[in-house]
């Protein structure tokens, strides 16, 4: 690892990590600003962080950027892959994305384009999406195309299409809305 300092900017090259009180970052390269407060890793990065609960979010993806005194970070790529490891929603998600923004001071994130979340029993496919831990919520909206969740449970998979979904999955009150036109389709096995 090489680390290159000056006044106010530190640079790594080469397996670097950096730790806030908030997340860790990995990645080839990380570049920090201290007048700033502003963290950014370059290629192959991943970023840790843990919910209201203790349980561990994995982000990975091309390039992030985080401000420390914001709380507000987002994660950039190709492809962008979540891994939640939680007790209360599904029993584990991955989710996939291009764009990724979150906050860890309101434990809340938003995914833009090509939102793909995948468990052993749900498949939901959208534009956008928001997530908040402390209500126990995902919304996702029409924007070019309406939401898509497909649902397996005892032989049956029902199929979802509305202009919005929202998804509570408090641990005593797990539902779905959907609003605005909604279309489905159930398919017994």
């Amino acid at each position: 690892m090489e680390i290159i300092k000056d006044v106010k900017v530190i640079s790594s090259k080469g397996n670097s990590k950096i730790l806030t009180n908030d997340i860790m970052i990995t990645a080839d390269k990380i570049v920090y600003n201290k007048s700033k407060f502003e963290i950014r890793a370059f290629d192959n990065v991943k970023v840790l962080s843990k919910n209201l609960k203790g349980e561990f979010i994995e982000i990975y993806g091309d390039r992030a950027n985080y401000n420390m005194n914001t709380q507000n970070g987002k994660v950039l790529g190709d492809q962008i892959c979540l891994k939640y490891f939680t007790e209360i929603f599904f029993p584990s998600f991955t989710l996939y994305t291009k764009n990724f923004f979150f906050d860890t001071k309101t434990k809340t994130f938003s995914v833009y384009g090509n939102v793909e979340i995948l468990t052993s029993t749900i498949k939901i496919y959208s534009d956008n999406g928001i997530f908040t831990e402390k209500s126990h919520s995902m919304m996702f909206t029409k924007n070019v195309k309406k939401p898509v969740a497909i649902i397996n449970y005892n032989n049956k998979s029902v199929y979802y299409e509305a202009d919005k979904m929202f998804f509570y999955y408090a641990e005593n009150q797990k539902r779905m809305v959907m609003s605005g036109s909604v279309y489905a389709k159930i398919e017994m096995v």
